[in-house]
């Protein structure tokens, strides 16, 4: 399932060259300076050298003095930073920076902003994409934490992630308990942690996983490389499958996109963005034994272990202010696998979204997140200042 998603996204990728928008022409300095609000760009580098790149809105439109309030948002899988501002002037960074935060939004290794190393080559060295979930999460996510401590003199900040970004915080506080001082409250958007409860993904899980092991056996070790990329919009080109490259993304969300072509134009911007394989297998793995490290199979778990399976991430360690916001027709993280989640929680606040057809992606993409989402997030910090 997870790389039939990766495959849709490649396509919707290629053929959103046919569509206008001028957002998407622009670098993102410019969208973000052309809407009133600052960028920075803050480089921070890993114990394991990868280089990544974290974007800064410091401030909204009608101020120049830094926001006292940092918050770090962390992106889903195969996306990047520029994937919380598909909505334009009402994306979610602007729409905090504007209630008085200082947003910070991290890239994991391997997206555009983040496909760099102090001496790996990403076209290159296979190496370079030898990480997993496991990597992203507790190297990653804490060294953007450490950042941006450093440079607010902020001990504690809030946090808001989707999908994988949801993933890295639990991964986090589990492993690395020290952590939970460090978030003021930590937002989840679809949180993505007990995924065995779908029906969709474990119907879907027989076909997924063996096509993982196909493409890994031709050594592709990157998802939705240039090269793939343009194989497809060779295909998209043609006008006998244009509808079809188009509609594909239905599925997704609620959100009407053949009849909305700015946002699915920026959507394919920033979507699919690189990632590796072994994020997608961890995934998988989560399906079918829980919430564990990954799997490198009995004789490597015994050398990264010392144990022929790999161990669980004990959710009961993660004991920040948590508050989980999940929706009905969310077919990744499902109703009962969120519930699941806040039941194993001992400081957890639970959010359903007030309306019914709203699916996993609407959380960054959906025109009335403003309502639903964001303005009920920002009340909500409001009490853990």
């Amino acid at each position: 399932m997870l790389s039939l998603l990766v495959f849709v996204l490649c396509v919707l990728y290629a053929q959103a060259t046919s569509f206008y928008l001028e957002d998407a022409k622009l670098p993102l300095k410019d969208v973000v300076n052309k809407y009133g609000y600052p960028l920075e760009v803050h480089t921070i580098i890993t114990p394991d050298g990868y280089i990544l790149g974290t974007h800064r809105i410091k401030h909204g439109r009608k101020s120049n003095t830094t926001n006292k309030n940092p918050i770090l948002l962390g992106h889903g899988m195969g996306a990047t930073s520029e994937s919380f501002l598909a909505l334009g002037k009402i994306s979610l960074p602007y729409y905090l920076a504007d209630h008085g935060y200082d947003v910070w939004i991290m890239n994991a290794r391997g997206n555009f902003f983040s496909r760099n190393h102090t001496h790996l080559n990403p076209d290159n060295d296979r190496q370079f994409w030898n990480f997993r979930l496991d990597e992203i999460c507790l190297i990653d996510l804490p060294a953007n934490i450490d950042y941006i401590s450093n440079v607010t003199k902020e001990k504690a900040l809030f946090y808001v992630g989707h999908s994988q970004g949801t993933t890295a915080f639990f991964m986090l506080t589990s492993a690395k308990p020290e952590y939970n001082k460090k978030f003021k409250l930590a937002i989840s958007m679809g949180p993505s942690v007990f995924l065995r409860f779908n029906e969709v993904i474990t119907g879907l899980l027989p076909y997924g996983a063996p096509a993982l092991s196909l493409v890994e056996s031709f050594n592709f070790l990157e998802l939705c490389t240039d090269m793939i990329r343009e194989s497809i919009r060779e295909y998209c080109s043609t006008p006998m499958f244009e509808t079809v490259c188009l509609q594909s993304f239905n599925f997704l969300s609620d959100a009407e996109f053949p009849n909305d072509k700015n946002l699915l134009f920026w959507i394919l911007r920033t979507i699919p963005s690189g990632l590796s394989i072994y994020q997608l297998k961890q995934y998988v793995q989560f399906t079918t034994s829980g919430f564990r490290y990954y799997d490198y199979g009995i004789q490597g778990n015994l050398k990264h272990y010392n144990a022929p399976y790999p161990p669980e991430y004990n959710i009961q360690n993660s004991k920040a202010p948590s508050a989980l916001f999940y929706s009905d027709r969310d077919w990744i993280t499902s109703p009962e696998s969120v519930r699941l989640l806040g039941e194993s929680l001992s400081n957890v606040i639970m959010y359903r979204v007030p309306f019914a057809n709203f699916t996993h992606f609407d959380f960054i993409i959906h025109p009335d997140d403003v309502r639903l989402v964001y303005r009920p997030m920002v009340r909500l910090m409001e009490k853990y200042k």
